[in-house]
């Protein structure tokens, strides 16, 4: 609509206006809404590159945990283009954490094995592995280890806001990092994954998605998810707090998100009237307490085993961080006359505390 308001305001002063003039108009501003550049803005599952790259990444992660909560998988796929002059320097990848053991892989394929399509949603490929809102096929083998498998998924609750999570900054270019979440909780229907022969069935279990692209991940953050909670399948649980720079400049950027019974409740820095109350950060665990207009979320996550996954430094997938995938979450949600609405306590946890949480993300430090 402004852009519409703009060349129509445009025409006026050149005393150029005319019925001709104004359908020209009309058809080239509905071009540009149809065309792809603009269409992604608002759909943060799609793939966000372009044909060339310099210093870029992205990637798909995808959560999975068993119906009876004893496995979870994680399975991460991407593209690393850290050099648009040497098509030698980029390349695909397929990266995997166990949750039970923490062991990790990290699959190498040639950058022209990465796809992508936005049919049904969104579609990614690297090699014969294949992601979407439909499922997920994996098969990946580096000589010693090989991991094969399909899941099928059904009733994907896919996370609905203009521009996504990050709303208006969204629209910012040249960010450091940009964060999309696609599915916040969905049914694995069928399909097993076969690990060096061991087979785990993931019929009846959970799963979730988001994504990340940019240049680098940020110095330092926390990033926690978990959507397998005792007594409430509907309940899904995100946050994340980063160290954000942007034109020289740093800030703390976060958000929370729980969904609940169909119910969305979003806590973002970009809110003004949502802030972090308090955040105490130890080795193995953090505690978090969010407010917003509709009330008070208090969040409490530990970890025990964490396994090394390989981050982006400038498009280049050289920095080593830990990812738990056994990490235990409790919160609450009250509302602002203190009346609890909703509580759950939650396993298979993802969970990440990277960098300085002190100096850089403001968390006080307290002894496990």
């Amino acid at each position: 609509m402004i852009f519409h308001i703009l060349v129509f305001n445009y025409f006026r002063v050149l005393n150029l206006f005319s019925m001709k003039k104004i359908l020209l108009v009309l058809v080239f501003s509905f071009g540009l809404l149809g065309c792809y550049s603009v269409q992604k803005l608002n759909n943060p599952s799609w793939y966000q590159g372009g044909k060339r790259a310099d210093n870029y990444f992205e990637g798909w992660y995808l959560k999975h945990v068993s119906a009876d909560n004893r496995r979870a998988y994680s399975v991460i796929v991407g593209a690393s283009y850290p050099d648009k002059r040497s098509e030698a320097s980029a390349h695909s990848f397929v990266q995997i954490i166990d949750g039970s053991t923490a062991k990790t892989h990290y699959f190498r394929y040639p950058i022209s094995d990465f796809s992508h399509t936005n049919k049904s949603g969104f579609g990614a490929s690297v090699g014969k592995n294949t992601i979407g809102l439909g499922g997920l096929n994996v098969d990946v083998s580096d000589g010693l280890d090989t991991i094969r498998g399909r899941l099928l998924y059904r009733n994907v609750f896919v996370y609905d806001q203009t521009f996504g999570i990050m709303s208006w900054l969204r629209l910012l270019p040249k960010m450091q990092c940009y964060h999309g979440l696609v599915s916040l909780n969905h049914e694995i229907v069928s399909g097993s994954l076969v690990i060096n022969g061991d087979s785990v069935d993931f019929s009846g279990g959970k799963g979730y998605i988001e994504k990340d692209w940019g240049s680098s991940m940020p110095s330092s953050w926390v990033w926690l998810q978990c959507n397998s909670f005792v007594a409430d399948s509907t309940a899904s649980l995100v946050v994340s707090l980063a160290n954000v720079p942007y034109l020289g400049v740093y800030r703390r950027g976060y958000f929370a998100v729980l969904s609940h019974g169909g119910k969305v409740y979003r806590f973002a820095a970009y809110d003004v009237f949502s802030s972090i109350r308090s955040f105490e950060a130890g080795k193995s665990g953090l505690q978090l307490v969010f407010r917003n207009r509709a009330g008070e979320l208090t969040v409490d996550a530990s970890r025990t085993k964490t396994g090394v996954l390989k981050a982006p430094v400038g498009g280049r997938m050289s920095r080593d961080i830990e990812e738990s995938l056994d990490a235990r979450v409790r919160f609450s949600f009250r509302d602002r006359r203190g009346v609890l609405l909703v509580s759950g306590v939650g396993t298979n946890a993802g969970f990440e505390m990277v960098g300085n949480l002190e100096a850089e993300l403001g968390a006080t430090l307290v002894l496990d």
